[in-house]
């Protein structure tokens, strides 16, 4: 009797479907790199794209050919070029075949039985991130699926860290007594993992000045503040760099405030973490190393496909304290700090073989490969900025930091408001017509067109073509014939 079992586990259909597959993606890969794909976009309205998808499940075969050219041509084309939209990392062709070996082994990294090579191979990519950022032989970390699941393991050892009583078994007594301090253009995953704490209204929002960063001032005063109102500030969060405008937090001022008060000082640098690399930009993040516990992000500018965070403690041992529970069934004590026992340091159990694909880039390309990355981004974002100013019509936000740029298109002569509308409107015209990704943002209460340049072939020609488009995409839309 024929076996469906058999056949889907059949290597011999992995070796025909497999080097097909290659090809296809080989020429993929070409055809976004070399701009033979029209469009950064494939822009279809979410009812009509349910439609294709479901006649295509409910009509004749496909062979898996088939579906994964179709899935091809109507997903974002994140390899383009022309994508200048969301901080996804554009993957090495190395990186992605990793991932193929991590969901063919599907190591489970709980427990170091269970996912050897990956456990040891995390500990290595962690131990290497901790020296790159400037940590000692006493700092460790570990790897996790995300940067909100990476701020809430840092926050909940700075919980754990700073409250005179274990919260972890005891639950916390008066929630209203703690605050963490976090600027107020910090992402959201910040707030987020403080409620999921148990801290309610304690995660307070610091405003940030006229450059988008952290004021000092006001962080003194809030710290004062709740000081004379008998809590505790048990953590500030810094954003190295911050998602929507890509500024970089005053890191080494932050960090002596914290020194002198006591203070768990943690840096959200899902993004611009990637700056510790570089000589040239390393000045942004001057001070990381003086942090209780750092996020990078390697899905975002270590070109590396999601989920990959790095959760870097500048203690070791403060990563155990987060998750002081008994699990008698998978390690013998739970209060042995073993490296290799991921699960006593994670709240994933089932975790992905994350380590491979740092490991892989590591080895074959090495560390410069990552520095290049990061500095070619940086410096194309500052040509972009000198292409805006030359422009006319267009007016930039403020001068990057990081690969984080946003403008508008300004006519002048209408409101700020009809400015608004006006940015708002060009940007889904944008979308719908495909040829460019790019996405919007809210700056000073206003509408700014948003762009983060992440391809690695994404160069001045490209950013004139963009702004050339959107002022055609005005002239077409916007005014009168």
């Amino acid at each position: 009797m024929k076996s469906l079992i058999n056949d889907a586990f059949s290597p011999e259909l992995f070796r025909v479907e497999g080097h097909k597959l290659i090809d296809q993606v080989a020429d993929y890969l070409t055809d976004c790199y070399g701009r033979k794909i029209e469009k950064a976009i494939p822009w279809s309205e979410p009812a009509d794209l349910l439609n294709l998808w479901q006649k295509k499940m409910d009509g004749d075969g496909m062979d898996f050919s088939e579906i994964i050219a179709e899935t091809l041509n109507n997903s974002v084309h994140l390899h383009h070029p022309r994508y200048i939209g969301h901080q996804v990392a554009v993957p090495t062709p190395l990186s992605i075949l990793s991932e193929m070996v991590s969901a063919l082994l599907n190591a489970g990294m709980v427990i170091y039985e269970t996912g050897q090579t990956s456990t040891v191979m995390e500990k290595i990519v962690t131990d290497w991130l901790c020296k790159k950022i400037g940590y000692g032989n006493t700092s460790g970390g570990v790897l996790t699926s995300g940067g909100s699941l990476g701020n809430l393991t840092a926050l909940l050892a700075a919980r754990q860290k700073m409250i005179d009583y274990d919260v972890w078994e005891e639950g916390i007594h008066n929630s209203d007594e703690f605050i963490i301090l976090v600027s107020e253009e910090a992402h959201y995953s910040i707030s987020r993992a403080g409620k999921i704490l148990g801290f309610g209204k304690g995660v307070v929002k610091v405003p940030a000045d006229e450059n988008f960063q952290m004021s000092i001032t006001e962080l003194n005063n809030l710290y004062s503040k709740f000081i004379a109102e008998g809590k505790k500030v048990i953590a500030v969060v810094a954003s190295a760099c911050t998602t929507s405008t890509g500024t970089y937090d005053r890191i080494n001022e932050i960090a002596d405030f914290c020194t002198g008060k006591n203070i768990w000082f943690h840096i959200d640098a899902a993004h611009g973490g990637g700056a510790v690399l570089s000589g040239k930009y390393r000045h942004l993040i001057e001070g990381v190393e003086k942090a209780d516990s750092v996020v990078i992000d390697f899905h975002k500018m270590f070109i590396s496909p999601g989920l990959i965070t790095g959760v870097s403690f500048k203690e070791n041992n403060d990563s155990y304290s987060a998750f002081a529970q008994k699990a008698s069934y998978l390690w013998n004590s739970d209060q042995e700090k073993e490296w290799f026992n991921i699960g006593k340091r994670t709240i994933e159990c089932t975790k992905k073989m994350m380590s491979l694909k740092i490991f892989v880039q590591l080895k074959i390309f090495g560390e410069e490969l990552f520095k290049e990355y990061v500095e070619s981004r940086y410096d194309a974002a500052r040509e972009f900025a000198l292409i805006i100013k030359k422009k006319d019509n267009f007016e930039i936000l403020t001068d990057p930091q990081s690969n984080i740029i946003c403008f508008r298109f300004n006519p002048g002569g209408i409101s700020t408001e009809d400015l608004d509308i006006l940015n708002a409107g060009l940007r889904t015209r944008m979308l719908r017509d495909g040829r460019f990704y790019i996405v919007q943002t809210i700056a000073k209460g206003r509408v700014y067109l948003r762009t983060t340049v992440m391809n690695p072939f994404t160069n001045g020609n490209d950013f004139e073509e963009l702004l050339d488009e959107i002022a055609a995409c005005y002239k077409k839309y916007y005014t009168q014939h």
